[in-house]
């Protein structure tokens, strides 16, 4: 796992380049993406970069100006992007923001609850979205704020920020083909994908020793490594192997606070001998042992861009069975076994011919390496940050 020291001194007379990142007040509480990726540019851009990251308003307002660029995560909580954007337009900084976005109307459409349907068939689309974000918004925002920001029209704020930012940092080709059509300059708009630490190789649990800290007495098992939630699609993955006691499954993540009606109906499934669940935050370390351990990574999600834990599970050698979405498909090609999460006999086969074939079948250890390591990523990153400060100097 990276590590990192939240506010860095700047030396007087540095020629380096100065990076405030912003991010949700719970970045390390409940790790995503966004921390994630935030992080890999900290610290593989060390030596080309200064950096600190801020959640709270009032100390961003406070040092704001010693800093050359503001790199803000994640607009699915537009209330506090928008926020930040404003105030870094008002004291004239270049703005980068990763959005992060997701269109869950797939998950809206198949996997939510009947009563999330209702809700959202009654309500009309903006307020929608914008009780939604009430429940996103950290107490680093006053709710007075966020009002002012939100209670007129969210669609019309999600457009005006995104146009307010100087360059947009979407994770794929389909992100970028959602967000284009609030964009009035779509040259703005720079594809960088997502990435997995090649340092990982070397920093890791041995298989056996994961597996005897936890118990784990199966030979060849399945391992999905995700929080317990909708999104992830988990109940599915359960039913659709319920039926074959060959197929063993190890889960490693916690259940999501709001997801705890889910997880009641994921525990009927999980059976002794058949279904393990690590209800836990797993250090890095034993990550990395748990997917040495695993002959199959399946990550059966509505939409993931890419999913972390795939490309850190092929860069391990495990099978990996995915989600079909644009943005899967997009990374993963040729490399990865396909299913339509909607459907159980697609997540069953899938699963049962990843699990027949040998370990690392297509060799997606060898592609991820390749393609998506941090220490080539985010060299992207450290060009647009210059080309921002050529532009100001």
């Amino acid at each position: 796992m990276f590590k990192l020291q939240n506010n860095q001194i700047f030396t007087k007379d540095s020629q380096k380049l100065k990076i405030l990142f912003i991010n949700r007040k719970d970045y390390l509480e409940n790790l995503g993406g966004d921390t994630i990726q935030m992080l890999a540019i900290i610290n593989n851009l060390k030596d080309e970069i200064e950096s600190s990251i801020q959640t709270d308003p009032n100390i961003i307002e406070k040092i704001i100006d010693k800093f050359d660029i503001v790199h803000i995560f994640n607009i699915q909580r537009l209330s506090e992007t928008a926020f930040f954007v404003k105030l870094a337009k008002k004291h004239n900084k270049k703005i980068v923001i990763s959005p992060i976005y997701a269109d869950f109307s797939e998950l809206e459409k198949r996997g939510r609850s009947i009563y999330y349907k209702l809700i959202k068939k009654i309500l009309p689309k903006n307020i929608f979205n914008l009780a939604k974000d009430i429940k996103r918004v950290t107490k680093g925002l006053s709710y007075k704020t966020f009002l002012k920001e939100n209670i007129h029209n969210f669609d019309k704020l999600f457009k005006k920020t995104l146009n307010a930012c100087d360059f947009i940092l979407p994770n794929s080709i389909a992100e970028k083909n959602y967000l284009k059509n609030f964009v009035a300059d779509e040259s703005k708009i720079k594809v960088i994908k997502n990435g997995v630490d090649e340092n990982l190789l070397s920093d890791s649990m041995s298989a056996s020793e994961f597996k005897q800290k936890y118990k784990i007495n199966f030979e060849k098992f399945v391992l999905c490594v995700a929080r317990i939630d909708e999104r992830k699609n988990i109940l599915n993955l359960l039913k659709a192997t319920a039926d074959d006691w060959n197929i063993k499954i190890v889960l490693i993540g916690k259940v999501y606070p709001t997801h705890k009606e889910y997880y009641k109906k994921c525990l009927e499934y999980i059976k002794p001998d058949k279904v393990i669940h690590i209800n836990a935050t797993l250090d890095q370390r034993e990550i990395s042992g748990a997917y040495k351990a695993a002959h199959t990574h399946a990550l059966v999600s509505w939409l993931e861009t890419p999913g972390l834990a795939s490309l850190e599970a092929g860069l391990f050698g495990a099978n990996l069975v995915i989600g079909m979405c644009d943005s899967t498909l997009e990374y993963f090609k040729n490399y990865a076994y396909f299913c339509n999460s909607n459907d159980l006999q697609s997540i069953y086969k899938t699963i049962k011919q990843s699990l027949i074939d040998e370990r690392n079948h297509f060799k997606a250890d060898e592609f991820i390496r390749k393609n998506y390591s941090w220490q080539k990523i985010t060299q992207e990153y450290f060009e647009i940050y210059s080309n921002l400060v050529k532009v100001i100097k």
